[in-house]
């Protein structure tokens, strides 16, 4: 199975998560996927549509291939992820 792809709704969007994955010590686009691979979802496609920072969280709201409605995830410090 492929990695899947994962793209942001703007470029304001995806500046937001590659600064807060900077600050935190990792690549925050890369620790959705990993997610989504290790969860077994079946995503190809995942779309960051919105996102924003509170406290040491990084909140943000995706689709994917497998569902329309977004639905709203934590990414924390550490790299784990919550829903």
């Amino acid at each position: 199975m492929s990695k899947p792809a994962i793209a942001f709704s703007d470029v304001l969007i995806k500046q937001l998560v590659q600064d807060w994955g900077d600050a935190h010590n990792q690549d925050a686009g890369e620790s959705i996927i990993i997610h989504f691979e290790q969860r077994r979802f079946g995503v190809r496609d995942i779309r960051v549509e919105s996102a924003r920072v509170e406290g040491e969280l990084l909140l943000f709201q995706i689709v994917t291939d497998q569902w329309s409605v977004p639905r709203e995830f934590a990414l924390t410090p550490d790299g784990s992820m919550m829903w």
